[in-house]
């Protein structure tokens, strides 16, 4: 109820402050769950658990939107909790540098799929996020996202971009999990070419129109609008 009042008139303080504390009351239910899951495998065999979130949630962060995804490339929308539970991993063990989704397969199997590395490499490699609003710019000849926001993220460091807008590139440090401007870097030049490399792989066919069940699926779920 509050997260469709946000999307319609609007949320005061507290109103914020209610669905913050209903979405943590559903990660705490998940986390206690997925404890009992645990508990109920027997560790003596070679087991491989990967719990993970896609994409996150802003929970009053955005100021154009506030509560959802989609939308925005900022450190909430791309930042995901990732639990993994198999042989060789350390109970409690936090890996703290940047980590990324499609490094999950290549850890499973052992072997390398794609670009993805292990999830326990020393060396983090460059994670890529767009925002994805595609029925707004359907097109024959060109991946519908290109003209959203877009960042890459590399080792503590986050380069936005704004094709629609006149704003110039943003640089942020998301060093302890907050995202803060930054006036320069030595290394901006470097993440601005990861992300004009990315751009021009970009697929040239826009997505398919979806039937109507599966539409109401992906509005149901968040990743388009009514």
């Amino acid at each position: 109820e509050a997260i469709t009042r946000a999307r319609t008139v609007g949320l005061d303080a507290a109103d914020v402050d209610e669905a913050r504390a209903r979405y943590l009351g559903e990660v705490a239910y998940v986390d206690a769950e997925f404890g009992r899951l645990l508990a109920a495998f027997n560790r003596d065999r070679p087991l491989w658990v990967v719990v993970f979130g896609d994409p996150g949630e802003p929970l009053g962060d955005a100021p154009l939107n506030a509560f959802g995804h989609g939308g925005d490339v900022d450190l909430w929308a791309a930042r995901v909790p990732l639990v993994v539970v198999g042989p060789g991993v350390s109970p409690g063990l936090v890996v703290s540098r940047q980590v990324r989704l499609k490094d999950i397969a290549t850890t499973l199997l052992g072997e390398t799929l794609g670009s993805g590395q292990s999830l326990f490499a020393d060396t983090p490699a460059p994670s890529f996020i767009e925002a994805s609003q595609p029925e707004d710019q359907a097109s024959a000849d060109h991946w519908p996202n290109l003209p959203f926001e877009r960042a890459v993220y590399l080792d503590h460091l986050q380069l936005q971009r704004f094709p629609l807008t006149s704003r110039p590139q943003t640089l942020f440090s998301v060093a302890g999990g907050e995202q803060r401007p930054l006036s320069s870097h030595p290394r901006e030049a470097e993440l601005g070419a990861l992300l004009d490399t990315w751009d021009s792989e970009a697929p040239t066919v826009a997505t398919p129109a979806a039937d109507p069940a599966v539409t109401e699926a992906l509005e149901a779920l968040g990743y388009t609008a009514p």
